[in-house]
């Protein structure tokens, strides 16, 4: 093992000539002369609107409310967004430490590392990406961009740290070795100093949201990775087990798994294997509130991924299922005592927080803290009333979140009944607390400030009963019990989707559930404490805050069965209607025709033109159909009329001579020897001739004559079919049609 990793180690050096770097000031960032870049971009135009965004923007830093505001799709987002830096927080990088991102960017990550301190260099071959970070963290000196091929980087010092964000993913397309797996890793071990480590966050092929119908994220095919369907030239992600053996390979004989959830691109729960396997530890249950995106846009789901994960958890399989990984690979192990880590980062920064669970002995502990303590943590609302936001240590209280409650009722399909009975519990917690003022109404009752977030996210079903936990916002009066039923109401049915079979609308929910406990409510009163929420999420999350009406609705998301299922029904309804017909009249006396349709598709007689149904010509019977019309065989029309013309003047000298026969018969005889003749062309222009003779002669008995109209009609039933069965299949046509054939 140590002998390959010198192999792989010395092969990645030999491969990165030590060639000085220039240094482009106007740019802030060092160029390898003669790069010219590798081609891999979300899209010039996008990426140019980020580099304009960077560029216009006085606070770089990684909370900008600038920078936040200028997310208009899933690349500015990714590229931009606060989120994208908790990936690393939980590695311990200090300040001072030598840091190496390889594949930085447009810099989120960069950045941040930059503001805590640590010396970093940042490689990045895509050059408007590379100009991106460097403007990003142009203020920072300690922070360098170089401009080049990640796997040709020379530097002769060190690292503590290397890192692959991102990255490893995409090695078949970055090295041309037989294996660039290893080439890619033993690249970066190159870097490393003696006890330094390699982080490497990438995608799990076996992930949940890819079980569940998200397409993988960078050829957007679903079930594309776990089919392993991944082609010689094409990114390529990895399960548990074989990045454990690549590492191994690469002589990184210690790998410690970390997983971030939703996934590693916008972490908001980071768990850790000591984590997983502490049976006095519920790791699933911090994954309650969370939803998977697929970032194609795809919004149909199988399940709901929290109830699945809670099930994966039970018997051992969440770490294979995990929807990404963070990997932390040296010579020595890396140990922790966080079993996991939670982020709130997508708010004021003066509230943005990350709580650790830590393992101290026999008990855990959780420890929250504000990522800037410095900043005001309290506002004065529009009624006077002061929020506060507060982030204290506790001790961990084990046991479920009464909101999966309504995760279940969700994915059972249930609609309001069911949603209302699942909300109960929380609800008469609530009550028990309340202090009414006068009266029977919602509006009537009020509640102590500190427990404005006693919500069902915020309680853990214990054998005691429900018990609060995580209880940051306070006010510092009495509050209305409805404000806080209406934004927990909220919250819990439109920050994540769920299964219901409707929309249930957030008034609706409030109303069902005062109406259980003998409460009256207004929809004015629900709308204005909606509208209190609204201003406290304005503060919290600035311009991203949504206002809501109580005519808002939860947030749903569509079954992928269900459009099978919407197809099915429709077939249901074609089935029935075709039934309908096929037992009505009018497809009985159609029979006739219907037939002799089917005998002319049988026999080749019925061909397409550009795009036109007509009749075949005999020759396209043999050859095939063609795209233009059939020239006229005057020889074969005009001896079908010549035929009729013989019949009809035998029909006139029969009667002249008082002898009775059936004249229609006759003419059926004259359309079947024309048929059979010259084809089906000259045979329908005998039937033409033939009714017009019959009319020509009978045109009053034909008005005024039941009878002998319904005789006309069998007359031309009977000569259509005696067309059909004229033409033998395969029979060559005759007289001057020969010639076409030659």
């Amino acid at each position: 093992m140590q002998a390959r990793s010198a192999r792989l180690r010395h092969r990645a050096e030999a491969d990165t000539p030590r060639v000085p770097y220039v240094k482009d000031s106007e740019l802030n960032l060092l160029w390898r002369p003669g790069f010219a870049g590798v081609a891999y971009s979300d899209g010039a135009e996008a990426e140019r609107r980020i580099l304009a965004a960077v560029c216009g923007a006085r606070d770089r830093s990684t909370f900008s409310a600038e920078l936040a505001g200028a997310i208009t799709d899933w690349p500015s987002e990714y590229h931009l967004s606060r989120e994208r830096h908790c990936i690393v927080r939980p590695l311990g990088i200090k300040p001072g430490d030598r840091v190496l991102e390889l594949g930085c960017g447009c810099g989120a990550v960069t950045r941040h590392l930059g503001e805590i301190g640590a010396e970093v260099i940042g490689v990045e071959g895509a050059p408007l990406r590379a100009r991106t970070a460097a403007e990003r963290c142009r203020d920072l000196p300690n922070v360098t961009i170089v401009a080049d091929d990640f796997l040709h980087y020379a530097n002769g010092a060190p690292f503590d740290w290397v890192l692959l964000i991102g990255v490893l993913e995409y090695a078949a397309l970055a090295s041309d070795e037989a294996d660039p797996v290893a080439h890619v890793l033993g690249a970066a071990a190159s870097h490393l100093a003696s006890g330094g480590r390699l982080a490497i966050a990438i995608e799990n092929k076996l992930g949940l949201k890819y079980f569940n119908g998200c397409a993988e994220d960078h050829v957007g095919i679903p079930f594309h990775g776990v089919q392993g369907l991944y082609g010689a030239r094409e990114p390529r992600t990895f399960g548990r087990l074989e990045l454990m053996s690549h590492l191994r390979d690469a002589g990184l004989p210690h790998a410690a798994f970390h997983y971030p959830f939703p996934d590693y691109k916008l972490p908001r729960v980071l768990l850790s294997e000591e984590g997983l396997r502490d049976p006095a530890f519920d790791a699933a249950g911090l994954l309650a509130c969370l939803h998977a995106r697929d970032y194609g846009g795809n919004p149909h789901r199988l399940f709901t991924e929290a109830l699945v994960a809670r099930e994966a958890a039970r018997n051992g399989l969440l770490e294979e299922l995990s929807n990404s990984f963070l990997v932390v690979a040296g010579q020595e192990r890396f140990a922790s005592e966080t079993l996991a880590t939670v982020f709130s980062t997508q708010r004021n920064a003066a509230f943005a927080t990350q709580t650790r669970f830590v393992r101290d002995g026999e008990a855990i502990r959780v420890t929250k803290q504000r990522l800037f303590p410095d900043r005001v943590a309290c506002h004065r609302l529009s009624d006077r009333c002061l929020l506060t936001h507060v982030a204290e240590d506790r001790t961990y209280v084990p046991g479920q979140l009464l909101f999966e409650r309504l995760t279940l009722a969700r994915a059972r399909g249930g609609g309001l009944t069911a949603i209302t009975a699942a909300l109960m519990p929380w609800f008469d917690l609530l009550l028990s607390h309340a202090k009414a003022k006068s009266g029977q109404s919602l509006g009537d009752l009020a509640l102590r400030g500190e427990l404005l977030d006693l919500t069902p996210f915020n309680l853990v079903e214990t054998a005691n009963g429900p018990v609060p936990i995580d209880m940051e916002w306070r006010i510092d009066r009495a509050i209305p019990v409805g404000w806080v039923v209406t934004r927990a109401v909220l919250h819990s049915l439109c920050a994540t989707p769920g299964f219901e079979r409707e929309a249930v609308s957030i008034a609706g929910v409030v109303e069902s559930l005062c109406v259980e406990r003998g409460l009256v409510v207004s929809r004015h009163d629900i709308d204005a404490w909606l509208e209190r929420e609204a201003e406290l999420q304005r503060f919290n999350l600035g311009p991203a805050a949504q206002r809501r009406t109580g005519a808002t609705l939860s947030q749903c998301i569509m079954p992928q069965a269900q459009p099978a299922l919407a197809e099915r029904a429709a077939i249901d309804e074609l089935q029935t209607q075709i039934a309908l017909i096929h037992n009505s009249r009018s497809w009985r006396y159609s029979y006739p025709i219907r037939l002799i349709g089917q005998l002319a598709r049988e026999r080749g007689w019925i061909a397409k033109g550009e795009g036109v149904p007509r009749i075949a010509r005999p020759d396209e019977q043999a050859s095939g159909p063609a795209t233009l019309m059939p020239r006229w065989d005057i020889k074969g029309y005009g001896s079908a009329l010549a035929i009729v013309l013989v019949t009809f003047g035998l029909t006139r000298l029969m009667v002249a001579s008082g002898i009775h026969l059936p004249r229609m018969l006759l003419y059926i005889a004259a359309v079947a020897v024309a048929t059979r003749t010259f084809g089906p062309g000259p045979g329908f222009a005998a039937l033409l001739a033939s009714v017009a003779a019959i009319v020509l002669v009978s045109f009053q008995h034909l008005l005024h004559s039941s009878a002998f109209a319904e005789r006309f009609a069998t007359f031309l039933v009977c000569a259509i079919i005696a067309i059909a069965v004229s033409v033998p299949r395969g029979a060559e046509p005759r007289l001057g049609r020969r010639k076409s054939l030659q």
